[in-house]
């Protein structure tokens, strides 16, 4: 669920959440910020935070090819 309303200024560790150290965006400002992000049904991220139990995503295998 998205609000296209609200304004976010993108920033490694304050806005989303990853196991990278970096943000290619870093200090862009958008418009349109998600406020609830769900995962086969279950929330994982709520009011931008992270709700989900350790164990909630699965592995997806790939070929560096």
């Amino acid at each position: 669920v998205v609000d296209m309303n609200k304004k976010a200024k993108l920033s490694h560790g304050d806005s989303h959440y990853g196991v990278s150290n970096y943000c290619p965006y870093e200090g862009w400002e958008v418009q349109g910020w998600p406020e609830l992000t769900k995962l086969r049904g279950n929330v994982i991220v709520k009011d931008g935070e992270l709700v989900a139990k350790p164990g909630t995503g699965r592995y997806v295998p790939r070929s560096l090819e």
